[in-house]
């Protein structure tokens, strides 16, 4: 009895791992595929910068509510957001804002100055990159 439950022990171990080494290669793959570059459009007077990409145009890419992304600006700067359609993140955090499908993404940091802290200018190119892909779906 105590051989076939250490049998079954070692069998349910190799099995976790396995699934996990699976996991682990999907997000791997999907965070180094889902990829979107962008312009600033435009810059508002606290600092928020809004991207020439529509909502629809970033959901269409791979992208869903809550992932985490990381924006590279083509002069350096680096930031990590989260998507989300409201300010509800604490002060400090950035948030790329989406609406309705036609509307344009804006990435800014709540309760702060994005262009500023990054040195942002109209036509400067973003690229945001997935890094961890969320478990809610939009």
């Amino acid at each position: 009895m105590k051989r076939f439950i250490l049998l079954l022990t070692i069998i349910t171990s190799l099995f976790a791992i396995s699934c996990t080494s699976e996991r682990l290669e999907n997000t791997q793959s999907l965070n180094n595929e889902v990829q979107l570059s962008a312009q600033i459009a435009s810059i508002d007077r606290y600092g928020n910068v809004t991207l020439n990409i529509t909502t629809k145009e970033l959901y269409s890419n791979g992208f869903n509510y809550g992932d985490h992304l990381l924006l590279v600006a083509d002069n350096g700067y680096m930031t990590t957001a989260i998507i989300s359609t409201e300010y509800t993140l604490e002060e400090g955090s950035t948030i790329l804002k989406t609406g309705v499908n036609s509307q344009p993404v804006t990435a800014c940091i709540n309760y702060g100055n994005m262009a500023e802290e990054g040195s942002l200018t109209l036509g400067d190119s973003i690229e945001l990159k997935l890094i961890d892909a969320s478990t809610i779906k939009s």
